[in-house]
């Protein structure tokens, strides 16, 4: 087995693509592998190149299985660095191998801004009751999820009160607003809402950053969302809008139901696996593969498809560190899966590994070079 056949073997492993043979072989090896201690020598890589071809069947076309990329487990990214290092040991590799600065990913931590200005730091506030307002009480559940419930009679001058919640670099939080929709903020994002939906024609909130929305169903009242210079009208349905201003364009996902698209210029419909992209008033719709878009929700990155700019930006938010570009990278797309609990070190290695790129941390600041 050549180095080549080597990478090809991970690459597809990543790519949920190998046989179910291949598949099994390479885990079964990487537990043996994870329990030691010691890190491979050569000669150990080559034996395990020998192993693996061994213990190979004839391949079966008919045999190839997919893996759902949320179904990857942390011995899917041990299996992905492990395999780059298989092709990538050489004697001279500039590649870094050891970062001065660790830093720490995101973590729950958002701000509620009341109808009356008063700010609350979410994550520093106890479980259970927050607030009332005007009959309506604003609770933080055990899994820090923050929800509305109303309790008597709904005072009208509520109707014009909304909140917001607003999430830092390096945030994330979830909300249950007044009508039982499930809203997942990402980093550097905000919601704002009313505070009850009683009494109003519709359900209309409006999002800076990126959402992942479970709409609760109400035919009678429409929910609407506004984000940048569009609008989604929906009935009941999951999707995700990424309306981040540093992002190209607008793009809005739907997950399952449908969705209605409006800006100045065009008004178009979404079915499920499809991702609006709107730009300028334009609007552009293309199939797309969804689970790379919402892996945040799941506490992932996947870059499937996302150029190296984009994963950069993505880094960026998450980790809340400036990246700095010395020499203009190189066209690629990452590709890979990594929890977002990881430290910054082990996604700049993978992508490292690419040979596209080399990072220099410098406090928060990630310098790339080529």
């Amino acid at each position: 087995m050549t180095e080549d056949d080597i990478k090809d073997l991970f690459k597809r492993y990543q790519e949920g693509n190998c046989t179910v043979e291949e598949r099994d072989v390479l885990e079964s090896w990487y537990l043996q592998y994870h329990s030691k201690t010691e890190s491979l020598r050569t000669e150990q890589i080559e034996e395990f190149g020998k192993e693996i071809l061994a213990q190979l069947p004839a391949k079966n076309p008919h045999r190839h299985f997919k893996m759902p990329w949320r179904l990857l487990t942390a011995a899917t990214l041990a299996l992905f660095a492990v395999g780059f290092s298989i092709y990538l040991l050489k004697p001279n590799r500039p590649i870094t191998k050891n970062f001065a600065y660790h830093i720490k990913p995101g973590s729950n931590k958002a701000i509620l801004t009341l109808a009356n200005g008063l700010k609350v730091n979410l994550n520093d506030v106890r479980n259970g009751f927050i607030t009332k307002q005007d009959g309506i009480t604003i609770e933080k559940a055990t899994n820090g999820l923050v929800q509305y419930k109303q309790h008597g009679k709904f005072a009208s001058v509520a109707l014009n009160q909304l909140n917001t919640v607003s999430t830092p670099n390096g945030g994330q939080w979830q909300i249950n607003l007044p009508d039982g929709t499930h809203v997942w903020l990402n980093s550097a994002s905000s919601l704002t809402y009313p505070i009850s939906f009683d009494r109003l024609p519709n359900r209309k909130v409006k999002i800076t950053g990126e959402a992942y929305f479970e709409v609760a169903k109400d035919k009678s009242h429409p929910f609407i969302v506004e984000a940048g210079n569009q609008f989604v009208k929906v009935l009941g349905t999951h999707f995700n809008i990424n309306s981040y201003p540093n992002e190209p364009t607008l793009k809005t996902t739907l997950i399952e139901g449908s969705v209605q698209i409006s800006t100045t210029q065009k008004e178009v419909i979404l079915k499920p696996g499809e991702q609006a992209k709107v730009s300028k008033g334009k609007i552009s719709i293309a199939k797309i593969d969804t689970e790379p878009v919402i892996a945040w929700k799941d506490g992932d990155f996947i870059f499937k498809d996302i150029d190296f700019k984009t994963t950069m930006r993505q880094i960026s938010r998450w980790y809340d560190v400036e990246v700095i570009y010395k020499t203009e990278p190189v066209s690629f797309t990452p590709g890979g899966w990594v929890s977002r609990s990881k430290d910054i070190n082990t996604v700049l290695k993978i992508m490292e590994s690419t040979e596209h790129v080399h990072f220099k941390v410098d406090g928060r600041r990630i310098v790339v070079t080529q």
